[in-house]
Parts: structure tokens; sequence; C-alpha cells
């Protein structure tokens, strides 16, 4: 199916108009609270503990950290 959007396309859909819309066509969705879930899993078993803002910046600067492999994946949702 050819489609006009980027190749990296991300885009918010609230609670309410997801349960009145329905999911979008060909995307995936993953509520909010199971991606953080899962950002937090994998800080604590890389580093021990949920990073600090400062720590994460940091992390998000290095492309092959695992936060900025999950930041890329949530940018892909």
């Amino acid at each position: 199916m050819d489609t006009m959007l980027p190749d990296q396309f991300a885009f918010y859909l609230c609670n309410d108009c997801a349960d009145k819309y329905g999911e979008v066509a060909g995307c995936t969705a993953t509520p909010d609270d199971v991606f953080r879930t899962k950002v937090q899993q994998a800080m604590i078993e890389r580093y021990g503990h949920i990073l600090t803002e400062q720590e994460i910046l940091r992390e998000l600067e290095n492309s092959s950290s695992i936060i900025s492999k999950l930041e890329k994946e949530g940018l892909r949702r």
C-alpha cells in the first residue's frame, strides 16, 4: 500500500479518540503506560536504577544505548 506519510511518522491519539474511532489502519498502537513500563524496566536492568533526567539526556546522545533504541522505537509508533 502506497502512502504519502513520511517514513518516520508519529502521532498521539488520546484515549477518548482511540475509543471512539479505533486504531489507525496500518499503525501500531501501544498505550503510554505500557511503553513507560518497558523503558523503566530497561533502565533498571541496564543501569540498576531509573535514570535521572540528566542521565537520560546523556544516554540519548549515544545512538547505541538502550535508551536511544527505545526512544527510536517510540517514534516509530
